[in-house]
């Protein structure tokens, strides 16, 4: 028995500085689970960014009336509830430039286009909630009312 004594006191000196080594170190404590739970339905409830879609950007289109019809293309920037740019329209073959400019509530613009050959135009439109089509019409003093449809690149 002396002997089983001596081995244990033996091995009891020899393992004391390794268990003294780990006795100083913390171990971080474990997240109770009604903790985590709390965190993971915090996480649940976070609303993502709310993706808003806009104007800005290069459409393109067709429009007709007043006898005639042809495509167009703009580019516009769209910054609040206002929008401005450029557009390029093809009547009879001929591309003629003009600024547009507006205001969107919803999904329905309120524009106005400036072209010396036409003369000044006012319409509405309507856009899809993402903001890639629109179909509307302007008034033109020296043309008449067109009716026009684009789409967003």
């Amino acid at each position: 028995m002396n002997r089983t004594r001596s081995i244990s006191f033996l091995v009891a000196i020899a393992l004391a500085p390794a268990l003294s080594s780990c006795a100083s170190h913390s171990i971080a404590p474990v997240t109770p689970l009604t903790t985590a739970t709390q965190a993971l339905s915090a996480a649940q409830t976070v609303q993502l960014p709310f993706k808003k879609y806009t104007l800005t950007g290069t459409w393109n289109g067709h429009w007709s009336g007043g006898g005639s019809s042809g495509k167009f293309s703009m580019h516009v920037t769209q910054k609040g509830n206002k929008f401005s740019g450029k557009v390029a329209i093809t009547v009879k073959k001929q591309v003629i430039g003009a600024g547009i400019k507006g205001t969107i509530k919803k999904n329905t613009l309120h524009l106005s286009v400036s072209i010396s050959q036409l003369g000044t135009g006012k319409g509405t439109a309507t856009t899809n909630k993402t903001r890639t089509t629109m179909n509307g019409s302007i008034t033109f003093t020296k043309l008449g009312a067109v009716s026009f449809s684009a789409s967003k690149n």
